[in-house]
């Protein structure tokens, strides 16, 4: 069906976020090793993203031009290719299940991997009764990362308005179903 991209590097790709609610950035990292893995099914799309996480590898959306050892990544993904994938990425959202909010979005018969965030179920009164996760399923045809990104956004408004709310800085929109995790150039 298609394949996807990981990617390691000489430090492990994540965030770290502490018990009391601190959180340490993903570290800063130029240089970068691409991993390729075919996917045609969901049990496969798991097993790759379990093995490439134990191995701190961060997942790419998108296609990579090339493999890519010990180098920067920059130019190595194009805006609109097509992909056999999506992630849908919730952020502290308030829910009971994300199976319920899949039914809403019309997805309640799709499988997919969830993989909670690490401030998921923290003990913070941001994060009592939320929930953070990452929710990948596979598609049937290749879409471009343009229309996903639409679809999003289409998602958030028609399910999701009265979570939507501007951003700190009060400049952009802060959507509560994060709509560049299709850009075809995110680490996720």
């Amino acid at each position: 069906m298609s394949n996807i991209y990981f990617l390691g590097a000489n430090v492990p790709l994540t965030k770290t976020i502490h018990q009391d609610g601190t959180k340490e950035a993903y570290p800063l990292v130029k240089n970068f090793t691409s991993y390729e893995e075919k996917i045609e099914t969901v049990e496969q799309l798991y097993n790759a993203i379990n093995f490439h996480a134990d191995q701190g590898h961060c997942l790419l959306k998108g296609k990579l031009t090339r493999p890519l050892v010990e180098e920067p990544r920059a130019g190595t993904t194009r805006t609109d290719d097509a992909t056999h994938w999506v992630c849908l990425d919730f952020d502290r959202h308030a829910c009971t299940s994300i199976d319920d909010v899949l039914t809403t979005f019309g997805l309640g018969d799709i499988s997919y991997v969830i993989q909670y965030s690490s401030s998921h179920k923290l003990d913070t009164p941001e994060t009592r009764d939320t929930i953070s996760a990452h929710v990948f399923m596979l598609l049937d045809k290749p879409t471009s990362a343009p229309m996903l990104k639409s679809w999003l956004m289409a998602l958030n408004l028609d399910h999701l308005s009265e979570s939507l709310r501007l951003s700190r800085a009060k400049i952009v929109m802060s959507w509560p179903l994060d709509i560049t995790t299709c850009q075809n150039d995110k680490l996720l």
